[in-house]
């Protein structure tokens, strides 16, 4: 999105996120979901963190070759993890962090098909979008691509929630939501209180 195209629609994404609250999602297959919200203009908090759904999948070529094993994300279980969907106004800020397929890497169907299963989950509810690359959020943070640096940095602003070494997904939602407020000035990313 151009830049001035963003800042136009800065107010509406705001108002959302202030309103409703910041769904984060790292849609791969061990992706998460977090969802950061704002009480009654208390401060900001990481209120869920899930894995990310989802549900094996058979597909078939139109040749007579059967592709199995495949596993999508599940959007109907998005639904049940995210219970403010049953009011039916309820519209956060979503983001989602965009992947990038590599033409040598293995999966690539998958990896587009779960990209594409939360961006048109978030689209079909009319939700306002934000996509983000990791080569954005991450430096912004002073990430690498090294996923265990995400674990131990989840783990320093989010002490009371436990993860295992290999929640590296559930930790880089979170990390995206922390991202988004802080580059949408909701918070101050250097004075987070922990919950």
């Amino acid at each position: 999105m151009p830049r001035s195209k963003l800042l136009d629609a800065m107010p509406m994404l705001l108002d959302s996120a202030k309103s409703n609250g910041v769904v984060a999602i790292d849609p791969g297959i061990r992706g998460g979901i977090a969802l950061f919200t704002q009480p009654r203009s208390q401060e900001w908090r990481l209120e869920s963190l899930d894995a990310m759904p989802t549900i094996p999948v058979d597909f078939y070529t139109l040749s007579p070759r059967r592709v199995t094993g495949c596993t999508w994300v599940d959007t109907q279980a998005i639904e049940v993890l995210l219970p403010k969907l049953s009011q039916g106004d309820w519209r956060p800020l979503v983001v989602v962090e965009t992947q990038r397929i590599s033409p040598k890497q293995g999966g690539a169907i998958t990896i587009g098909a779960n990209y594409g299963h939360a961006l048109g989950w978030a689209a079909r509810r009319g939700m306002p979008i934000i996509q983000v690359h990791p080569a954005s959020w991450k430096p912004s943070l002073g990430l690498t691509s090294d996923k265990d640096d995400s674990v131990a940095f989840f783990r320093q602003l989010f002490p009371k929630v436990t993860i295992k070494a290999t929640d590296d997904g559930r930790a880089e939602a979170a990390l995206i939501g922390y991202w988004a407020l802080g580059a949408l000035d909701l918070i101050e990313t250097t004075k987070w209180v922990a919950e």
